[in-house]
């Protein structure tokens, strides 16, 4: 909790960047204790992944909801304020744009390396319908929410409190891609980052990104899992 007596901090982008590492971090490190205490206690197959994957989530936002905290700071002060309904549409034109950014980026980077078809690997194999809503919920609504509040929330806030946006976008969009792991999914995603990173500036709010991430993650979830499947 806040306690009234105590003013705000702001945190700048050294903070913001190392802070968002180790608030990405930290839960993978908690995991290596905890998995095997749970391990025993869950059933086999997707639904132990799942809930697993729950639990990591879970450790993510409650690190960097404590980050945030110590600045005697709220989500909402770093975009998570009130929804309105335009961010609808606003998540809706971004997405159009995101969609042709990165194509022709792919495009462009294919002119000078040879990108791996990789798919992203998520740990899920031949799901049944309950483990399919399951898995709609923490790809399409929980890493959304997760993502938006680390990347374009607490790490967007420190950096911008030092750069301009343009720089801003670009650190933040590189750090997000690198955390994917993967060439062709870091091309992907860094496009997706620069395109929520405008959202982000230009609403001063998260909930347009993440309706834009949501919605990304939700077509991705439809070819893997429904067409594909």
């Amino acid at each position: 909790m806040l306690k009234g007596s105590f003013s705000k901090k702001s945190w700048g982008p050294i903070a913001g960047v190392v802070l968002g590492f180790l608030a990405f971090k930290i839960p993978e490190w908690l995991m290596i204790g905890i998995k095997p205490l749970l391990v025993p206690l869950l059933p086999v197959g997707n639904t132990q992944t799942l809930l697993l994957y729950g639990v990591f989530e879970a450790l993510t936002i409650g690190v960097l909801y404590l980050m945030v905290t110590w600045y005697y700071q709220r989500f909402s002060d770093i975009g998570l304020g009130r929804f309105k309904p335009d961010y609808i549409v606003k998540a809706a034109l971004a997405f159009c744009a995101y969609f042709v950014f990165t194509f022709a980026l792919s495009k462009f980077v294919e002119q000078f390396l040879v990108i791996p078809d990789q798919a992203q690997e998520l740990g899920f194999a031949g799901p049944t319908s309950l483990e399919l809503v399951l898995i709609f919920a923490a790809l399409v609504v929980v890493v959304p929410i997760a993502e938006e509040l680390l990347f374009r929330g607490f790490i967007f806030k420190g950096v911008r409190a030092a750069f301009s946006f343009p720089i801003t976008a670009l650190v933040v969009s590189v750090l997000f891609a690198v955390a994917h792991g993967q060439l062709n999914v870091g091309l992907d995603v860094f496009a997706l980052s620069l395109v929520l990173c405008y959202l982000r500036e230009k609403t001063n709010s998260l909930w347009p990104g993440i309706l834009l991430h949501a919605t990304k993650n939700g077509v991705a979830f439809f070819l893997l899992f429904i067409y594909n499947g």
